[in-house]
C-alpha cells in the first residue's frame, strides 16, 4: 500500500510514526523516572534541556538547511566545508558554555546569585561543565543525515533515533534505580547523543566525511546561514526562554512540576514542527525550485494541519487535568493546569509553516524577523506579567505571544503573494467543529481513566 503513496506522504507516515513510537518511549520513561526521583531533578533537567536546545540549534549555523537546500551540496567540496564549519562551530559554543559555567560560579562565591532558585544552587556550575559536551558530540554529525532528510529517506535515520533513544531511556532508568541523581540523567542523555552521532556515521548511506575547506562554498553557507543562524537562536530562545527565566525565580521542585507539564504539550506541539522541517520545509523548497505555485502548495498544507492542530488543543484543553492526574502522582497535579495554559500555543502554530516557506525561497531574514518578534514578545510578556499577577498569569500571557507573530506572518505574506484572505477564514472558521470533537474527545478519556483507575 505505502507503495502507491507520494514520496511526501510516505515520508510522513514515517516521521508521524517515528515521532509517536519516540515520544512512547520518553512518556514511559518518565513515568517510571517520576517514581524513582524527585521533582527537583525534574526541575534541574528542564534548565538543562533547555541549555542543550539552544546549543543544538546554535551549532547547526545553517549548515544543515543549507546542504538541504542547496542542489550542488553534495559534492565533495561541499559537504567537507559544510561539516569543517559545523566541527569548528561545536567547539566555540562548548567554550562559551565553559564560560557561563564559570560566570554562574564567581556569581555564587560573590554573592550576587542567591536565593532557592536553580541559578544559586551550587550544583548548576557542574550541570553546565557536564552540558559543554553536548556540542562538541553533536558538531561532528555526519552530513549524511542532512542529505536522508533532503531526499526524505528516513527508514534508517529514524531506526538510528529511536535505538538511540531506547538506550539512553535504559540507561536513565537503571541509574535512576541504582544511584538517584541529577548526574546520572545528565549521563544517559549524552550516551543518547553519541550514540546517535555515531551511528549516522556508520549506518547512514553515502559518502564519508572529511575535514576540507573552499572560501567560496564557505560564503555560500554563511551569507544564507548567518540569518538561519540568528533565526535559530531567537526560535530557541522562544521554546526555552520560559524555562530559564522561571529558573531565577521559582524553586527546582515548582520547575520539575512545570517540566512535566511542558513534556505532555511539547508531546503534541513537536509532531507538528517535526512535520513541518523534516517533511515540509524540504517539500516547499523542492515546489519552489521547480517553479511550482507556493500559494497552493501552503494552503494545501495549511488545512489540514491547522484541523488536526485546533483538535489537539481543545482536547488537551478539555482533558489536560484527567491527563495528569492519571498519569502522575499528587506532586504533579498542578501539572493539569499548566498544561491547559500551554496548550493555547497550538493556535498559532500555523506561524512555523510561512517561516519555513520564507527560509524555503531563500529570505531567511524575513523567519529570523518573525521568531525575533515572537522570542521578545514571549520574555516580555512573561517578565511583566510575572512580576505584577504571579507564575500562572506570566504563563497564560506567555502562551499567547502567537497573535502577534501571526499578524506578522499575515502583513509579510501579502507582500510575497502568499495570503489569501478566503482560505484564512476557512481555516478559523474550522475550529468550531474542532472544539466540539475535542470536547467528546475528553470526556470518552475521562470515562476511560475513571473506569482502568
Amino acid at each position: 500500500m505505502l507503495r502507491k503513496l507520494s514520496k511526501t506522504k510516505k515520508a510522513s507516515i514515517v516521521v508521524i510514526a517515528t515521532y509517536v513510537l519516540s515520544q512512547i518511549l520518553k512518556l514511559g520513561s518518565n513515568l517510571i523516572l517520576t517514581r524513582l526521583l524527585a521533582p527537583e531533578f525534574f526541575g534541574f533537567m528542564a534548565f538543562a534541556f533547555s541549555i542543550l536546545v539552544l546549543l543544538t540549534m546554535l551549532c547547526d549555523l545553517g549548515v544543515n538547511t543549507s546542504l538541504v537546500r542547496n542542489q550542488d551540496s553534495e559534492t565533495k567540496e561541499f559537504r567537507n566545508t559544510a561539516f569543517t564549519l559545523q566541527v569548528t562551530v561545536g567547539f566555540i559554543i562548548a567554550t562559551l558554555v565553559l564560560c557561563l559555567a564559570l560566570a554562574i560560579y564567581l556569581g555564587q562565591e560573590f554573592g550576587v546569585l542567591i536565593g532557592q532558585n536553580i541559578y544559586a544552587h551550587s550544583d548548576t556550575p557542574i550541570l553546565l561543565l557536564l552540558v559543554a559536551i553536548q556540542p562538541i558530540i553533536t558538531a561532528f554529525r555526519s552530513t549524511k543525515v542532512a542529505f536522508a532528510s533532503k531526499h526524505m529517506d528516513y527508514g534508517v535515520l529514524s531506526s538510528i533515533e529511536i535505538a538511540s533513544q531506547v538506550i539512553g531511556s535504559v540507561v536513565s532508568i537503571g541509574l535512576a534505580y541504582f544511584y538517584p541523581s541529577l548526574w546520572g540523567l545528565i549521563f544517559a542523555s549524552l550516551l543518547a547523543v553519541f550514540i546517535n552521532v555515531v551511528a549516522g556515521h556508520i549506518f547512514l548511506t553515502g559518502e564519508r566525511d572529511a575535514f576540507g575547506w573552499n572560501a567560496l562554498i564557505f560564503k555560500r553557507i554563511f551569507s544564507f546561514g548567518k540569518w538561519v543562524v540568528l533565526s535559530s537562536l531567537v526560535t530557541a530562545t522562544l521554546t526555552q526562554v520560559d524555562k530559564l527565566i522561571f529558573a531565577a525565580y521559582i524553586t527546582p521542585e515548582q520547575m520539575g512540576v512545570y517540566a512535566i507539564a511542558g513534556l505532555l504539550f511539547l508531546s503534541i506541539q513537536q509532531v507538528i514542527l517535526t512535520i513541518n522541517s523534516k517533511v515540509l520545509f524540504p517539500k516547499f523548497s523542492a515546489a519552489y525550485n521547480a517553479g511550482e505555485n507556493l500559494q497552493l502548495v501552503f494552503y494545501n498544507v495549511r488545512k489540514k494541519i491547522d484541523f488536526f492542530a485546533f483538535f489537539c488543543f481543545a482536547t488537551v484543553f478539555f482533558c489536560a487535568k484527567t491527563i495528569v492526574d492519571f498519569l502522575f502522582s499528587a506532586d504533579y497535579a498542578l501539572a493539569g493546569d499548566l498544561l491547559q495554559l500551554l496548550s493555547l500555543q497550538l493556535l498559532f502554530i500555523s506561524v512555523s509553516f510561512s517561516t519555513s516557506i520564507y527560509m524555503a525561497i531563500g529570505k531567511p531574514k524575513l523567519a529570523t524577523i518573525v521568531t525575533g518578534i515572537e522570542a521578545l514578545t514571549k520574555i516580555a510578556l512573561i517578565l511583566i506579567l510575572f512580576e505584577l499577577y504571579g507564575f500562572y498569569i506570566a504563563i497564560l500571557g506567555s502562551s499567547l505571544y502567537g497573535v502577534i507573530s501571526f499578524c506578522v506572518t499575515v502583513y509579510i505574506n501579502r507582500h510575497i503573494q502568499l495570503f489569501d484572505l478566503k482560505k484564512e477564514l476557512l481555516s478559523l472558521v474550522s475550529i468550531i467543529p474542532c472544539l466540539l470533537l475535542g470536547y467528546l474527545a475528553g470526556i470518552v478519556i475521562y470515562f476511560l481513566s475513571r473506569f482502568i483507575g
